[in-house]
Parts: C-alpha cells; sequence; structure tokens
C-alpha cells in the first residue's frame, strides 16, 4: 500500500536510504520519510494507516483485517 501512495521504496529517508544499506538501517530502525512527494498531498489518515501497518512491534502492527476494516 505504502508503495501504491507513492511509488518509491519503502523507508526511502533521503539521508541514508541511496543504498541497499541505507534502506536496511531505515527498515531496522522503523523510520518512514512522508515527507517526499508524493506524500504532502496524502491525507493523515492514509499516512496513519501506513505506519500502523508498518509498526515494528507485531502486537502493535495492525493485522489484515484491521486494515480492511479500515477501508
Amino acid at each position: 500500500m505504502y508503495s501504491c501512495y507513492c511509488y518509491v521504496k519503502h523507508y526511502a529517508h533521503q539521508c541514508c536510504a541511496d543504498t541497499e544499506q541505507g534502506i536496511l538501517k531505515e527498515i531496522l530502525a522503523g523510520r518512514i520519510d512522508f515527507t517526499c512527494d508524493p506524500w504532502p498531498t496524502i491525507s493523515p489518515g492514509a499516512k496513519d494507516l501506513i505506519k500502523n501497518m508498518l509498526r515494528q512491534d507485531p502486537k502493535k502492527r495492525m493485522s489484515a483485517f484491521d486494515v480492511l476494516s479500515k477501508c
């Protein structure tokens, strides 16, 4: 869903994610960059959904059922 919204690599944090190692570092840190296009035009609710789907702690992460219930 994240890719559908932004058409860029997941966790594309500008300062580190130019390489595979940088992307892995961002994934492990749980950082998501919502500053690049098209994120400024995406609704806060959609960003919240993405954040909740990508939480590092599986107990806090939304299940597929929870995601479908939001749609």
